[in-house]
């Protein structure tokens, strides 16, 4: 006869389920002791396990003396072992749970790491980063479902620190860690040239320390690379990186780096989204007078331009997207718009950010108060 066991596996600390375990049954003092089944936990951290009884009436008879263990996913480590049972307060199919502290989960899934690299697009291999570029951070082998403190340190000590959740696997999936890294300093408010981040960055160390309650478990070094691939952003007047500004404060100018030995490029202001795949629409922005925010620009011998796509005011508040092609005379695919193989576009960051005016949007008690019509109201 078979008996049917809800368990569930959760975080000691915060009740977190977690999935991807082996969880085992028995009656007695252990679970080797008189060995009932085992399950693996669902996303939920939940597990059902069959028990085949000839002696229903001696499963029962101890029932009390059920007990629980559970192994990380290679069935090896024994991570945490219960007697007696605790029962589940839950209505749900869990009838028994099993806790387990984070510090045993550490490793339970995969040998940790961690790697900090630059980002090339979504899809692509890793590689040493760049300034401008977005500095990521990827880590595998860490507690699950638990916040861990990241750390970033150059020759100097310090830079910042991120904390940052894991997933129920104990793996953090690519993060931006520093966007656009080196174009500011993380001690201050300066923002520094492309050529000047370059110098500063190129060929130094970067650290990378991952903690938790200021226990170091897992570290990892990255040399920085020369600036060297193509890059666009907006810059202001003194060639530094301009992120944002508030509608009519400042002017969309696109400057582009490393394009290569392009003949004449097409510059796209278009709404942003979070990544630009091969035969994704390109829709210009309209400028306040109906025109597209497009410019031709031509780079020179070192393959870098500055287009200028809207002046002060010309575009309303958004979140926009440069979109960078290679135009050829008499080539009219180049004309077609749709996101190509061979386009540059803005990553994982926006290009440029219009803040709407705060006030303008708060005229009646600051604003706060229901203006939205609802529907059957008197």
């Amino acid at each position: 006869m078979s008996i049917l066991l809800g368990v569930q596996v959760v975080t000691d600390e915060t009740g977190t389920g977690l999935p991807g375990l082996i969880v085992h049954a028995s009656i007695g003092a252990a679970p080797s002791d008189a060995p009932l089944g085992h399950a693996v936990t669902d996303a939920r951290g939940r597990a059902t396990i069959r028990c085949e009884r000839d002696d229903i009436e001696e499963f029962f008879d101890r029932y009390r003396e059920l007990s629980f263990g559970v192994t990380a996913p290679h069935g090896w480590r024994v991570l945490v072992e219960t007697k007696p049972a605790e029962r589940s307060d839950d209505d749900g199919d869990a009838t028994w749970v099993v806790r387990v502290p984070v510090d045993v989960l550490h490793g339970a899934h995969a040998e940790p790491s961690v790697r900090v690299c630059g980002d090339t697009g979504f899809g692509h291999d890793p590689v040493a980063p760049a300034v401008g570029e977005s500095l990521l951070v990827m880590a595998a082998g860490l507690a699950p479902a638990t916040a861990h403190d990241f750390e970033i340190r150059d020759g100097t000590g310090p830079l910042f620190v991120s904390r940052l959740m894991t997933d129920g696997f104990g793996v953090l999936p690519e993060t931006v860690l520093w966007p656009q890294f080196g174009l500011d300093d993380p001690h201050s408010e300066e923002i520094f040239t492309v050529d000047s981040a370059n110098e500063r960055w190129r060929g130094q160390s970067l650290t990378i320390v991952v903690s938790r309650g200021g226990e170091p478990l897992v570290q990892s070094e990255v040399t920085v690379s020369g600036f060297d691939r193509p890059m666009v952003l907006n810059t202001d007047a003194d060639d530094r990186m301009l992120n944002g500004f508030d509608d009519g404060d400042g002017e969309i100018a696109v400057s582009g780096y490393n394009v290569g030995h392009w003949e004449s490029v097409r510059v796209y202001l278009v709404e942003s989204q979070a990544d630009w795949r091969i035969g994704d629409p390109i829709v210009p922005v309209a400028r306040r007078d109906g025109t597209a925010a497009i410019a031709d620009a031509l780079p020179d011998a070192d393959g870098r331009f500055r287009a200028h796509l809207a002046a002060r005011g010309a575009v309303p508040p958004g979140v926009y997207d440069f979109i960078v092609r290679h135009v050829r005379y008499g080539y009219e695919v180049d004309e077609e718009l749709v996101y190509r193989p061979s386009d540059l576009a803005t990553r994982r960051v926006a290009g440029v950010v219009i803040r709407q005016e705060f006030w303008a949007s708060k005229v009646v008690r600051l604003g706060c108060v229901n203006l939205l019509p609802l529907a059957g109201r008197a």
